[in-house]
């Protein structure tokens, strides 16, 4: 790779790729938020303390507005973060950028217009645009942007409303201190990406079977878990592939994986977004389907069974399965209707396999 194409990588993904950088948005979003939230508890805290000092004469009244522009705008953002969660990812960016941009200007304000002194520094502002760089998980173009064109109106503001002293010391230490912050950002951009690009992956390994991409037995349970706690009806069906210990004995444990492979590839060519597929272990799977009655989940059965004849015609041999269902009730636990599921594919296999049952 050029220069120049490692240059806008890191300007525009954080230094990955922009497959990975778009895969890892809506985790990204996702923490961006949280720490938003915390921040916005804090500032809150700190806003309601000086502004109550500034009011009290422990502090110079003057800086009372600039306080208590903190105060406000930071309950403001409090609030919403608990009441609102951001549907899209633009309107969680949006969010956290709002955030710091009223962060940002409550250091103009404290640090220009209501400023203990026209002699004062402007230590906060210059805190703040250090600080910025590490509250928001982003790309280094629009982080960077959002320091310059602050610290550009910094100082204007400080020619305007500072001694002459004031001002180019101001100057000085916030051009200084803004580029210490894009190189900092430079870094931490691309390193707090690779992190979540770590815990993404760790999380993938851990819920996602690796052979067949469908969800492990652990994940599946807490999906299904949730689903049940929000009071969601649906079927719960268990999957056995018929004499599977043959296939392996006979064509060996490669040719078993290719199976296995094909099967869950029928499997989830049957499920919808919000049914949860797995891999319970083995040879067996299950789904979780949601909603849907008796006859549906019958229908369904018996194209899975068609789908399955069409992915092995002309195989070495023929894979059916045997199915058995149970309806999944929330007032139901789960142990109650898996060992319903159990004994309809029971039944199944009890009967002449491929076959299906399901529980009324």
């Amino acid at each position: 790779m050029l220069w120049w194409d490692s240059f806008y990588e890191h300007l525009m993904y954080n230094g990955v790729s922009k497959s990975l950088y778009m895969e890892l948005r809506p985790r990204v979003s996702e923490e961006n938020r949280k720490a938003m939230r915390y921040a916005a508890f804090i500032t809150a805290m700190f806003g309601a303390i000086l502004t109550v000092l500034s009011l009290s004469g422990m502090l110079r009244t003057w800086v009372f507005p600039a306080y208590l522009f903190l105060f406000v705008t930071s309950s403001v953002f409090l609030v919403i973060h608990n009441l609102y969660k951001p549907k899209t990812l633009w309107g969680s960016y949006l969010l956290s950028y709002g955030q710091c941009l009223c962060l940002l200007t409550f250091g103009l304000l404290n640090g220009t217009v209501f400023a203990p002194s026209p002699a004062s520094n402007g230590t906060i502002f210059i805190v703040l645009i250090l600080v910025y760089t590490f509250l928001v998980i982003d790309t280094p173009l629009r982080q960077d942007l959002t320091i310059i064109i602050f610290t550009m109106i910094y100082i204007c503001m400080v020619h305007i409303f500072k001694e002459p002293v004031t001002y180019y010391l101001d100057t000085a230490n916030s051009i200084c201190v803004a580029l210490i912050a894009i190189a900092s950002n430079w870094l931490y951009s691309k390193r707090s990406m690779l992190a979540q690009a770590d815990k993404h992956y760790i999380e993938l390994e851990k819920n996602i079977d690796g052979l067949t991409g469908l969800y492990t037995k652990q994940a599946a349970r807490v999906i299904i878990d949730n689903y049940m706690r929000k009071g969601t009806e649906g079927y719960y069906a268990i999957i056995d592939i018929d004499n599977f210990k043959n296939v392996n004995d006979t064509y060996g444990h490669d040719y078993g994986d290719d199976v296995l492979k094909k099967v869950s590839r029928c499997i989830r060519s049957m499920c919808r977004a919000q049914d949860v597929p797995a891999r319970f272990g083995g040879d067996e799977f299950t789904v979780y389907m949601v909603g849907g009655s008796k006859e549906q989940v019958e229908q369904i059965s018996e194209t899975f069974r068609e789908n399955l004849q069409n992915a092995f015609h002309g195989e070495k041999l023929s894979v059916t399965c045997s199915i058995g269902a149970a309806p999944a009730k929330p007032t139901d636990t789960f142990d109650n209707f898996f060992k319903t599921a159990d004994h309809c594919l029971y039944s199944s296999k009890r009967d002449g396999k491929d076959r299906y049952k399901v529980a009324d």
